[in-house]
Parts: C-alpha cells; structure tokens; sequence
C-alpha cells in the first residue's frame, strides 16, 4: 500500500555538548594534574571551525526503504529515488504492526550499494559503506558531502491498512524521521610542550584502533564490564589509520578525518582520567597515541589517550557525532601518571635455559634462553641444517596482538625496527652467537592475554634467514604422563595429568594406540585440549573475540612455521601479523620449489610448485620432506 512520509537530516551532534549520564563520573574537561591533558573541546569555543563537520547534501541521493517485521523477517524493498530533503516521499510499503523501517540514502556515489531483491536481516548487517568514498569526502579529496550515505533504523514502526505510518519513539510520542551522518568526524589538535624540546623528542603520533569499513548496520555485542551494545564487533579489523612519523610529528599539529563509529560503551570503573588507560579500556577502543624519546636514547614513552564522549567513562565514537580533541603534553612523570607507559629498552638475558625446539610455550610475562644450533629431534641434538652455518642476528619475524587486530603486541615494541639499524634486544637477544657450543637466544614476552609470534635467525648480512622459532605465548601449561606407566597406573596418572595442568586440560584417545599396553605409540601419552597457538580450548556461543581465540594457527602443508589463524572465522582476514614496530605485514606469496625456500621465507605463502605425486619439493613426497627416517615428525616438538 502507498504510504507517505517526509524525510530530512538530523542535525550532527556535537559531543562536548552530550549529556554526561547518569554514572555520576566527572566529565571530560581540561585537567592540569597529569603528565598530559585531554580537553573535548565544545564547538562553541573552537577557534577554528571545520565545515564539513556540519555540511548537510543537497538532496537525499539514492534512497531506499527496506522494511522488516518484528522478527526480523523481510517484508519489503523500495525503489531507489533521489528526493529533497523534508520534501514528502510516497511509498509502497506492507501493513504491518510493530515492524522496522531502514531508511537510507545510499549518497550520489552509491557509497553502499543499491539493494534488491529480498535482502535478509544478516544481509543487511553485512552490507558496508566504500571506505574510500567516505574517506576523499572533502580535506582536498575529489568528492563532496553529497558522497556520504545516512541511515536511520526505526523500531516499533506500525503501518495500517488506511495507508498511514505510525513511528513510536521510546516514551511512546511520535518520532521525526531524520536520517543520521554514517561516519564520524575527529579532529585532534596537540601540542608538545615547548620546555620538553629541549631534552625529548616527539617521535610519532598515531591514531590507533580504528575499524576500517563503514557498516550500515553493524552486528553488536555485549560484554559485563561495559554499559551499552558494543560495535562494531571485536572481531573486525581495526587498523591505525594514521601513523605521524619523523617530519611529520610535529611538535604542535592537527588531524581530522572521516571514521566508522566505534561504540566501546561506558565503564563504571572509570571515574577519573587516570583510568583511562588499557587495563580499563575496551580492548578495541580507539585512543590516539603520542611516543616520545629522550635525546640520549635512555627512555621512551607512550602518551595514551583514549577518545570517547564527554563522560570521563565514555569510549564510545558514535556515527553522526563531531569529536574535537585538545591534548597538551605537558611533562615526563611516567611514575606518576598511569597512561603514560615507558618502553623497556634494557637488552633480554635470561638463565631460564630450554631445550631447542621448533615452538616454544611461554606463559606470558615469562622468559626463556635456548641455543640456536641445537635441536632436541636432530641428529645427535643439532640442527643439521645449521651445520655450516653461522647466525649473525635474532630479530622479530612478527608478532600477532592479543586481542585478533587490536589490543596489544604480544611480544611488544622493539627499540628499533629501521632497516639497517635493527635494535630487536629488549625483545629478543643473543649472546655468544658465533659459538655454536655455547650460543645463546634470550627472550622475554610481556604480560598480555597471550597470541603467537615468530623469532627469526638471520644470516651476517641481516638478510637473509637462516633458521626461524615460533613463540606461542599462553596461560596454557599441559601436563605430561610422569613415571612408568602401566595398565594399572594409567588412569590415575591421566587423572593426575588433567589436574596438574594450568589454564586448561589435557585428553586421551580412545583405540589400540593409545590403550594397547603394548603396542600402543601413544599409551603413555596424553593430547593437548587445543589446536596449536590456540589460546581457548573450545568455542564461545556468545563472544565472537572467545571464538577465534580456539581457532589456533594455520600450517601450509607440513611447513614448520605457522600463520596466523583467523581472527574472525574468515578466510579473507588481513592485518593479522605485526612487525617490531606494530606495523602490519602483508601476507605475501612467493614462488618455490625447495624446502630451502621455505625454511627462507617463513612469513610468506609458497606456490607455483607442485610435483606429480602430490610432493612439493622435486624429489622426496611430501610425507617425508619434513620428518626424520625413522618417522618422527620434525615439526611436532613443542618446549614448555
């Protein structure tokens, strides 16, 4: 049935101006008792003002109505028309009592592309806006804010039979159909405090964490320690959009930028700036981010300044909102300010030997040193392959975060990561490294909620790898089978085992194998509760971050290194791998037909070589390439 309706623009919101709530927590203003200050700055003070942030289209371009009963079943798709803003629209919609109505003008670009069809509710939550035309819409971009799509979700909608449309807002009065301004809009202004310049550097600004696609209707989630739906989901890719380095990190400077939302909710446990910092945070919270070095190369600190509304506990950055940011940094008492974090730059040495493994369980906030030249499954205890070889340096490959695309590096940042100047040894280190007896690799790992890593042993010229180790960082420690065992004592020592291990447990198979006291290859052996690099040891119904937390690494065929898994059951994630400066590395594909290659090219996907019989080296089969003669894998030894 023909329904009529007027359509405008909302008014964008200012987010100094938002109401503070009911948490009772102080609201975000200028502080001048911390190391650095963190002002939302109302746009009625603002010197200078910025014309996109209340730029309205000239028409509603491209707009369609998709509407859906109470049960989020598809009822009806309208046609795409461009109408004048508050001009009314006529419609043919389906009666319907408590249905919902998505209006959205798609933008002059088609920035999101046109519907059709029947789309389904999880259709319409996967639909996403082009980044790249909501991002060059003004700020010397070739498209204008006629580019930028706005949306509005109406519940409670009902549609009756004399052709009229009933909108309840949620204190029962009808509501305005107003379309709301998809993208956020962010402008930081900083200023490095002239009386540091004279001892400290500021070495880079970044702006950390922020989703990289618009969705239309993003898919929400929910977590105890924070008020409100949470989205996008933790599962997205979130990237650092910029990073201001050298030249470009100036001591007084300014960025805005286009943004997707991301809501992070409000904590109640944070009532003051000073807890504003990663312990309270969402894990996927955008924040902005200032490094500063002392110019004798002694200390170097991270400013973290978490963005959000005007609430000290807000870290939400919702769509259709201004954010304008103020933030001085004032001095260096790290001690004394707990968003400021100092690098430890102090080279790793450990005592905790291990033996030589290809992985390394390390619980987090732990260390290990092994030798680099051994191998506990090689002939006589060494890595033949290293046997005319000598290293000339250890560095991070990379490094997964903690949290799938955001949270932290689990192995964290070097002091170094410039190409001819490496400095990895806060990290990893090495001592003795020419002396295959008494060689030695240190490494330290961070407290984190765990992830995975890849330490690399690079030739004299700093190029070229010779040997590589994978780190699964994990609360995870299994527990093995202790004594001799026997049918009698089996089941005991098993139930022994399950308790002795921490953070998770450990199982048996059932079948001659595994129960044949005499036979059996594994009868005095138990199996690990997870996949490998796996940080839970079963799937979350409820949390999409504790999903992909089981997910563990991936192995191309019987390579010794892993990939990372996916972080959100995909197969088309990206930015999962970080380097030594929490860059992302791309994944690569490189052509190769030899086990050398592969041993080379640890990071990259090998292709372009596949033999007859299934083999990808172009002699041995691809169940012996990597395993000793007498059938023991290479690839399976793991060093708690």
């Amino acid at each position: 049935m023909e329904v009529s309706l007027c359509v405008g623009i909302a008014d964008e919101v200012d987010a100094a101006s938002l109401n503070a709530g009911s948490s009772g927590t102080k609201s975000v203003g200028t502080r001048n008792n911390g190391a650095f200050d963190v002002c939302l700055v109302p746009a009625a003070v603002r010197t200078k003002a910025d014309a996109l942030a209340s730029a309205k289209p000239d028409q509603l371009h491209n707009l369609q109505i998709l509407q859906y009963d109470s049960n989020r079943n598809f009822k009806k798709l309208t046609p795409t028309v461009s109408q004048a803003t508050g001009s009314t629209l006529t419609v043919d919609l389906v009666a319907c009592e408590n249905c919902q109505l998505i209006i959205v003008a798609r933008g002059s670009s088609n920035a999101i592309s046109e519907f059709s069809g029947s789309p389904s509710w999880s259709d319409l939550q996967g639909r996403l806006a082009d980044a790249s035309t909501i991002n060059g819409i003004g700020d010397g971009g070739t498209n204008d804010i006629n580019a930028m799509p706005y949306f509005i979700h109406l519940k409670n909608v009902n549609v009756t039979n004399e052709g009229k449309i009933v909108i309840q807002s949620a204190d029962g009065s009808d509501a305005r159909i107003l379309l709301k301004r998809l993208a956020v809009r962010l402008t930081v202004n900083w200023k490095f405090a002239e009386g540091l310049r004279t001892g400290y550097t500021l070495k880079e600004v970044k702006l950390c964490q922020v989703p990289t696609v618009y969705y239309l209707m993003s898919p929400t989630e929910t977590d105890s320690r924070f008020e409100g739906d949470l989205y996008p989901i933790s599962t997205v890719e979130y990237k650092d959009l910029y990073r201001l380095k050298g030249v470009d990190a100036t001591n007084e400077g300014s960025l805005t930028t286009w943004m997707p939302a991301n809501a992070k909710g409000k904590s109640r446990s944070v009532t003051s700036e000073y807890y504003r910092t990663k312990e309270y945070a969402h894990t996927s919270a955008t924040y902005m981010e200032f490094v500063v070095d002392n110019n004798d190369g002694l200390e170097r600190m991270y400013y973290r300044a978490y963005l959000g509304g005007k609430d000290v506990s807000d870290f939400n950055l919702l769509e259709n909102t201004n954010y304008h940011y103020t933030i001085n940094i004032r001095n260096t008492d790290y001690r004394g300010d707990p968003r400021i974090r100092l690098l430890d730059q102090t080279p790793v040495i450990s005592t905790n030997l291990v033996q030589t493994s290809n992985c390394f369980m390390m619980r987090p906030g732990t260390n290990i040193c092994f030798n680099p030249y051994k191998h506990e499954a090689g002939s006589g205890g060494e890595n033949t392959y290293l046997s005319d070889k000598t290293i000339g340096s250890v560095r991070v490959l990379w490094q997964s975060k903690d949290a799938g695309t955001s949270g932290d590096l689990v192995m964290g940042y070097a002091v170094s990561n410039e190409a001819g100047s490496y400095n990895h040894q806060n990290l990893v280190n090495y001592t003795n490294i020419g002396d295959r007896a008494n060689a030695l690799v240190h490494v330290r790992v961070p407290v984190t909620q765990g992830g995975n890593a890849v330490i690399a042993a690079y030739a004299v010229d700093g190029a070229t790898i010779l040997w590589s180790w994978h780190l699964w960082i994990t609360d995870y420690v299994p527990a093995r089978l202790s004594g001799t065992i026997t049918a009698a004592n089996r089941e005991e020592a098993i139930r022994t085992a399950k308790s002795a291990s921490a953070g998770g447990t450990v199982h048996t198979y059932a079948g001659d194998a595994w129960t044949d006291a005499t036979s059996g290859a594994f009868f005095g052996k138990v199996i690990m509760d997870r996949n490998l690099g796996a940080l839970r040891n079963t799937w979350s119904t409820t949390n999409p971050l504790e999903s992909a937390r089981a997910y563990g690494n991936i192995y191309q065929w019987g390579r010794k290194d892993p990939m990372p898994g996916s972080a959100d059951g995909g197969r088309d994630d990206k930015g999962l791998m970080f380097n030594g400066d929490g860059e992302i590395i791309d994944l690569e594909k490189v052509n190769s037909n030899s086990l050398e290659n592969t041993i080379r090219n640890p990071s990259k996907f090998h292709i372009g070589y596949k033999a007859a019989d299934g083999s990808w080296g172009p002699t041995a089969k691809a169940c012996t390439i990597h395993a000793r003669p007498d059938g023991e894998s290479r690839i399976s030894m793991i060093r708690q």
